[in-house]
């Protein structure tokens, strides 16, 4: 299997979390056609775009969204002496 992005292994999750299989799920976000795909997909074999990740997510009855993370603390060097 190929690298699986964190946002793709959460979708399959879901997936498996709801009991639905590759085929299913497929028709749920409209792919069912195929199914082959989303298999492509989940073991990161192709990338799927992004308005495919939206149909995705709302297929499985989430939402692609945005969070603030907590500020990234600044490192300052401390001056030496010279």
């Amino acid at each position: 299997m190929a690298d699986v992005d964190p946002l793709v292994q959460a979708l399959i999750a879901e997936r498996e979390r709801l009991g639905w299989g590759i085929r299913e799920t497929a028709r749920h976000i409209g792919i069912g056609h195929y199914p082959g795909r989303l298999s492509e997909w989940e073991l990161g074999y192709n990338s799927p775009t992004l308005p495919s990740l939206r149909k995705w997510a709302a297929g499985l009855g989430l939402d692609l969204a945005l969070v603030t993370l907590p500020a990234i603390p600044t490192h300052t060097t401390e001056e030496q002496p010279q």
